[in-house]
């Protein structure tokens, strides 16, 4: 169990767990009791499985977030909705891989690859618009949807000339 007043967990026994290491790539902290300490323990079998350190505990700081989502919706929802984001998301997906160039990146860097996102999904965004437009009378819709693209193309815009203007000072390209 996590303790909410410092960074470390309490076993069964009650010892504390120190935080040993973090890992960014997997995006987890390792926790660890001292061997000592678990060697004196009753649980140390059902607890302990190397023989060299104490117990470990491995856990991802979103963990809360996880259980939080997990609780709000039953496994028969969550299912329904994995089986609904195939064939929305992924569509999306595939057809900025298709159609804009969403498979390779054109330019290097972070920013240079935000850009081409916010470009691509403006692009997709727009399409949408003139696809549906304003058929039933829905003006607050498509004003509010135009508002999000203009949005994003004003990012689009500002991170473009912040890298324009980073080339002219190394000499261009």
């Amino acid at each position: 169990m996590r303790d909410s007043t410092g960074d470390f967990f309490i076993c069964p026994a009650g010892e504390r767990l120190r935080r040993i290491s973090t890992s960014k790539a997997q995006g987890t902290s390792q926790y660890r009791a001292k061997r000592k300490t678990c060697q004196k323990c009753r649980y140390l079998k059902r607890c302990v499985t190397g023989k060299k350190a104490g117990r470990l505990v491995q856990r991802n700081p979103n963990a809360v977030y996880y259980h939080w989502a997990d609780g709000c919706l039953t496994k028969r929802q969550r299912r329904r909705l994995m089986i609904r984001r195939r064939y929305k998301v992924e569509g999306s997906f595939a057809d900025g891989a298709n159609n804009h160039g969403f498979k390779r990146a054109r330019w290097r860097g972070l920013m240079s690859i935000e850009i081409q996102n916010l470009m691509i999904a403006s692009i997709q965004n727009l399409r949408k618009l003139l696809r549906y437009g304003c058929d039933d009378g829905s003006l607050k819709e498509m004003i509010s949807a135009i508002d999000s693209v203009s949005g994003c193309i004003s990012v689009l815009w500002r991170r473009l000339l912040i890298r324009c203007t980073a080339y002219d000072r190394i000499g261009g390209y």
